[in-house]
């Protein structure tokens, strides 16, 4: 029976991926109708997400194209419903709005698009040319920028960020490589191989490709915002604020690079500098509530953290949806939320365009906050939630964990230790320990204080 089903299953797959080849082909070919009506159907028969988001991505395009702008919208509203985070469709919203006279809905659409993926041209030249007829300036600049950045590079990098920004880390990797063994030193596809490296958390090869670039390319600004990146996430504070001096001096008005700045003083545990700065940062950053977030970090440091809490709430206050600053309320342990506040997380947390990063800290801060109330049952429902989605995005390999314990527990036998318990230091001077956060320096206080010498 399993077989069977099976067997019905891959057949009923094949045959709604013929029948979206098709339909793709009818809109290659300006068959705009013909291509509607294979598509309307295709959602509803294929509870397979990935071709029903695929057939309402096809549908929007063939509806738009006949000046169905409404029919369009509810195509990819339900298609965001499923997938918040197909910037594709982010990107397709805002060619629907323009071509609908709703400029400012394009803007949000097209920001939401090279927000998820910075390599979309389109976007950003859509968004050159809205902002500048606005008057906005700095923001058409800018926009502008991004798109000649994009235009300029060879089409193999240019797959390579769109292949980066779909999650297609692997391929991405290939693709890269292959470039650089044909185009040696370009310094855009090792800091492109680079930003991989990071987000395979190989961050050692990552810092050693980016300090490469900065030798080759000392005025390229975004190698070494990469390099200071990577600087920062390995702790080597002294090294980063030393970049981000050398790009605020380049570009003094530059929030992004004054923003780096902050944050390399915060590692340093100069967090007096670094809150004067951040707070110098919410003028001009467009991206406020995230600059909120990251002073509020500065003050609980330092003790701060009445001020913390309103920094942490004008953050949310911004963005509503903003997962982090509730979890980053929740995570200062004495926070207690408020009615209205719990009913705020679990509303925004069940909303279809929450973004995957900001839904795992809503259910995180919607835990705390009933596990406070003693209200375990529902406490436990978030954090499981919460875990699962963290699952799902983490690539975290169970099996590979139970091998690496297995192998410890075969190496470290009872005869290892015998033969092995003279070694160490007799010396009863006391011990220091030092560890950065999370790194396990409270769990090997811990071991050592349960000594029976201790």
């Amino acid at each position: 029976m399993t077989s069977a089903t099976e067997a019905a299953n891959g057949t009923a797959a094949t045959a709604a991926g013929e029948t979206l080849a098709a339909a793709r082909a009818f809109i290659q070919s300006a068959k705009f109708a013909e291509a509607e009506r294979l598509l309307v159907p295709l959602p509803a028969q294929n509870p397979d997400t990935h071709t029903a988001v695929e057939a309402l991505y096809a549908l929007a395009v063939a509806r738009r194209y006949q000046g169905n702008h409404g029919g369009a919208l509810e195509a990819l509203n339900e298609l965001l419903t499923m997938n918040p985070e197909y910037s594709r469709a982010c990107q397709e919203y805002g060619h629907t709005c323009l071509a609908a006279n709703d400029p400012e809905s394009a803007i949000s659409a097209y920001k939401r698009a090279v927000e998820l993926n910075p390599g979309l041209a389109a976007s950003w030249k859509a968004l050159a040319g809205l902002h500048d007829r606005a008057g906005r300036s700095e923001q058409a600049r800018f926009a502008k920028a991004q798109a000649d950045y994009l235009a300029s590079l060879p089409p193999e990098l240019a797959g390579v960020i769109d292949l980066l920004h779909e999650g297609k880390l692997h391929k991405a990797e290939s693709v890269c490589r292959g470039f650089l063994q044909k185009n040696r030193q370009h310094v855009e596809g090792m800091r492109l191989l680079a930003d991989i490296g990071v987000r395979l958390r190989i961050y050692d090869d990552a810092e050693f490709l980016l300090e490469s670039c900065v030798e080759f390319e000392p005025d390229n600004a975004r190698a070494r915002a990469d390099y200071l990146k990577v600087l920062n996430r390995k702790g080597k504070f002294e090294k980063a604020f030393e970049q981000a001096e050398v790009l605020v001096g380049q570009y003094p008005d530059s929030p992004a690079y004054q923003l780096s700045l902050a944050s390399a003083l915060a590692g340093l545990g100069r967090y007096d500098e670094a809150i004067e700065r951040y707070r110098a940062c919410l003028g001009d950053s467009p991206n406020k509530a995230g600059v909120h977030v990251l002073l509020g970090h500065a003050l609980k440091a330092v003790g701060a953290l009445d001020e913390a809490v309103d920094s942490y709430r004008a953050a949310y206050r911004l963005r509503p949806d903003y997962g982090d600053a509730f979890w980053s309320l929740a995570n200062t342990k004495t926070y207690r939320f408020t009615d209205d506040e719990i009913k705020h997380i679990e509303d925004q947390e069940q909303q279809p365009r929450v973004s995957a990063e900001d839904r795992i800290h809503l259910c995180f801060a919607a835990g705390k906050a009933h596990e406070d109330r003693q209200d375990f049952a529902t406490s436990f429902d978030f954090y499981e939630r919460g875990n699962a989605l963290k699952m799902a995005r983490s690539g975290y390999d169970p099996e590979r964990t139970s091998g690496m314990v297995d192998a410890q527990i075969a190496t470290c036998t009872a005869d290892l230790f015998e033969r092995l318990g003279n070694a160490g230091c007799d010396s009863p001077d006391p011990i220091f320990i030092v560890g950065l956060p999370r790194a396990g320096s409270t769990l090997l206080e811990q071991i050592l204080a349960s000594h029976s010498d201790g």
